[in-house]
C-alpha cells in the first residue's frame, strides 16, 4: 500500500519524497507525521536512533527523504540524548524537531544541541535503562533550545551544510596482454569456445557441425600458440594488431563475442601498461577500482587532478560551491504532468548552468511514458573548459497487476564519445519484499551523432536478479 501511494499519488500523499528501505520504518513514521501539519503552522518532535541520521547514500531513499525535508525548511532541531536512556536498548538516540513556522533567525537554518552528557544515574536499573533526565537537565536542554545563540552545547548550522553529492571516481583501465598456455586452457573452458563445437542438428549433419566446430576450436588454438612469447604487450592496440595478423595467416574468423573472450582472458591489469582507450579516445574507466565519495555541496577538497570531461582536468585543490535552484511543475495529480528546474551557480573556480525538463502522461492506471532531458553548460578557467553535457531518457513502465510491471528506458548521454543505451526490466513481486527481476540491457556507442559513423554495440548484458527477504 505504501508503494502504491508512492506511485500513484507521488507528492499529493504522504510519501512523494521517496521510500527507505524496507526494515526501517523511521522515515515513513516521519513522512506521515509531517502530513498531519497544519497549514498555520504546526511543530512536531520525534525520539528516533541513529538510523535516520546515517542511513542511505547519496541519492537513495533515505537520503532523497531528508534532502526534502531540509530543503522545504522543517528541520528546526535535533538533540542529542544520552544513552542507556531506555529499557530494551543502550543505544544513542536523539530528537528530531520540525516546524513549518519557523521563526525568522531559525529559517534556512537547523540547530544541533549536544545534551549527551545532561543525566543522573538511576538508583536501580531497568534492563538497559540506567539513565534518565532530571528536571533541572530537561529545562536545560529546553533553555538551549529556546536560546538560538551558539555555545558549548548548541551550534547553528544553514541547510546547505548538510548536503552532499555522491561522486564517482573512476581510474584509467591498465591492461596487459600475453597468451599463456594457461590462458589458453581457460579459453577452452569459456562457454563461447565450447559452442563452437555444438550443433543443434541432429544425425549426420549433427555430426558434421561438431566436427567442423572442433577443427575450428585446434585452429585457434594453434593460432594463439603461435602468439605466445615471453614478453607481454602492454599496449591494447598492438596486441589487437597480432591477433588479426595471426587470424588471418591461419585464415580463422573470430566472431566478435570470441574475439572478446580472447582479449579478456589473455589480459590482466598491469600499473606499467598503457590506457586503455574507447573509439573516442577517451579513457576507459576500470570497474574494479571504481569508487564513490561523498562531498559537501559548498566545498569540495580534491587530492588528486578530477577529470570531469573528456581531456579536460580539474586541479588538485579546494573549491567552493554556490548553487541556486528554481523548480516549476504542474500537479502530480493529472493525466499529462510536467516539471522544470533550474540550478546555477558557481562551480570549480567557473560556473555550471543546470536546466532539466521531465513530462509524463498516464493514459491509464497501468500505462505510463515518460521523457526527460538535462543541459548542463560549463564555464571553467581551464583550457576547453568550455562546454555542454546533454543527458535525455524515454520510458515506458506498464502493470500487468500490481505485482508484476515492465519498464524500458532508452538513455543518451554526451560526456564522452555520444553514448545510447536501453534497459527492458521486468519486475515480479512474488511476496512482500522479495522480488525477481529479468534485465536486458544493450548500448551503444557513436564518435559523433553524424550518420556516417558507424554504430558500435558495446554492450550487450542479460541478468536475472533474485532477492529473499528473510523475517526474524
Amino acid at each position: 500500500m505504501i508503494e502504491l501511494e508512492h506511485d500513484k499519488k507521488g507528492f499529493d500523499g504522504r510519501f512523494g519524497a521517496g521510500l527507505p528501505r524496507i526494515n526501517d520504518g523511521s522515515f515513513l513514521f516521519i513522512m506521515h507525521m509531517i502530513s498531519k501539519m497544519k497549514p498555520e503552522g504546526s511543530r512536531l518532535a520525534i525520539v528516533f536512533n541513529g538510523s535516520p541520521l546515517f542511513s542511505g547514500d547519496a541519492g537513495s531513499g533515505e537520503s532523497d527523504i531528508r534532502r526534502w525535508i531540509i530543503e522545504s525548511d522543517w528541520l528546526e532541531a535535533i538533540v542529542a540524548l544520552p544513552t542507556e536512556m531506555f529499557y530494551n536498548t543502550g543505544i544513542a538516540t536523539y530528537i528530531w524537531v520540525l516546524t513549518n513556522r519557523k521563526r525568522k533567525e531559525r529559517r534556512g537554518k537547523v540547530q544541533l544541541i549536544n545534551a549527551t552528557d545532561l543525566f543522573v544515574k538511576m538508583r536501580k536499573s531497568l534492563g538497559n535503562k540506567r539513565n534518565e533526565l532530571s528536571n533541572a537537565n530537561i529545562a536545560e536542554i529546553v533553555q538551549l533550545y529556546g536560546d538560538v545563540t551558539k555555545n558549548g552545547r548548541s551550534k547553528l548550522f544553514d541547510n546547505s551544510d548538510f548536503g552532499y553529492r555522491q561522486i564517482t571516481v573512476e581510474r584509467p583501465l591498465r591492461l596487459a596482454f600475453q597468451v599463456t598456455a594457461e590462458r589458453i586452457s581457460a579459453l577452452k573452458e569459456e562457454g563461447v569456445f565450447q559452442k563452437l563445437a555444438t550443433s543443434k542438428k541432429k544425425g549426420k549433419d549433427g555430426q558434421r557441425e561438431i566436427e567442423e566446430g572442433q577443427a575450428q576450436q585446434q585452429e585457434i588454438v594453434s593460432m594463439l600458440e603461435g602468439l605466445a612469447g615471453p614478453e607481454a604487450d602492454l599496449n591494447r592496440p598492438d596486441f589487437e594488431k597480432r591477433l588479426a595478423k595471426a587470424t588471418e595467416c591461419a585464415g580463422v574468423k573470430l566472431s566478435a563475442p570470441l574475439q572478446k573472450a580472447i582479449l579478456n582472458i589473455m589480459s590482466e591489469r598491469d600499473e606499467a601498461a598503457e590506457v586503455c582507450l574507447d573509439i573516442g579516445g577517451n579513457p576507459e574507466p576500470d570497474s574494479e577500482l571504481r569508487d564513490h565519495e561523498n562531498v559537501p555541496l559548498k566545498k569540495q577538497r580534491l587530492t588528486t587532478p578530477f577529470n570531469i570531461y573528456k581531456s579536460v582536468y580539474i586541479p588538485v585543490g579546494v573549491y567552493n560551491w554556490t548553487r541556486h535552484q528554481f523548480t516549476y511543475g504542474s500537479a502530480e495529480n493529472r493525466k499529462w504532468t510536467i516539471s522544470f528546474f533550474e540550478r546555477f551557480g558557481g562551480c570549480y573556480d567557473g560556473s555550471l548552468n543546470e536546466a532539466r525538463i521531465r513530462s509524463e502522461y498516464r493514459p491509464n492506471e497501468r500505462l505510463s511514458f515518460s521523457f526527460s532531458e538535462q543541459w548542463n553548460r560549463f564555464r571553467l578557467p581551464l583550457v576547453d573548459g568550455n562546454f555542454s553535457v546533454v543527458f535525455g531518457a524515454l520510458e515506458t513502465d506498464y502493470a500487468f497487476s500490481r505485482f508484476l510491471s515492465l519498464s524500458t528506458i532508452v538513455q543518451m548521454d554526451t560526456a564522452n564519445a555520444q553514448a545510447v543505451s536501453a534497459n527492458i526490466r521486468l519486475r515480479w513481486n512474488y511476496r512482500p519484499d522479495s522480488d525477481l527481476y529479468v534485465i536486458y540491457t544493450a548500448g551503444q556507442q557513436f564518435a559523433s551523432l553524424a550518420a556516417a559513423n558507424p554504430v558500435q554495440l558495446y554492450q550487450n548484458q542479460f541478468v536475472v536478479k533474485y532477492t529473499y527477504s528473510f523475517r526474524p
